[in-house]
């Protein structure tokens, strides 16, 4: 089961569409867990300590260059359905993560790798079928400083990512 934590400013019709394409999300509201106007890394410790997800971008230099925005699942949360076959991976750097993208239209939908805490999948949102524009605005964004592997800190400019 995927397991998210939402902001006050996400859409009650975000998450209606999100149940309706899967009953099995356990989305709350941080509005709910009386964490509303609490700083993000307040935030960020619980939702980890709950096992919740959301969105980030990092400013490594392949996500920097790819405009990355992904979500972060574990295996048992994560389903390939078909396409195999077409997918090429890129590695880079400590090769730790496994860049997948499609050989035919170039289009990375997701990649794989492993953490501490195990085997992760990552899941580009823009590739998600069905979200509305609005729903990526509304969306959660963590932003992580991977071009100094300093994984548990916000790079000092956003902007461009």
């Amino acid at each position: 089961m995927l397991k998210l934590l939402v902001d006050e400013n996400f859409d009650n019709t975000i998450v209606r569409g999100l149940f309706r394409r899967n009953p099995q999300f356990d989305m709350v509201r941080v509005q709910d867990i009386g964490l509303s106007g609490k700083d993000d890394p307040t935030i960020l410790e619980w939702a980890a300590q709950e096992g919740r997800q959301g969105t980030f971008k990092c400013n490594c230099s392949i996500c920097t260059k790819t405009r990355t925005w992904l979500a972060t699942v574990p295996p048992d949360s994560f389903r390939f359905l078909a396409g195999s076959a077409d997918l090429t991976e890129y590695q880079f750097n400590t090769k730790n993560i496994h860049h997948l993208f499609c050989k035919h239209c170039g289009v990375r939908s997701f990649g794989w790798g492993e953490s501490a805490e195990g085997k992760f999948y990552a899941i580009h949102v823009t590739c998600l079928d069905d979200v509305e524009i609005a729903e990526l605005i509304n969306s959660p964004i963590t932003y992580v400083d991977g071009r100094h592997n300093n994984w548990q800190s916000s790079p000092i400019e956003i902007q461009h990512l």
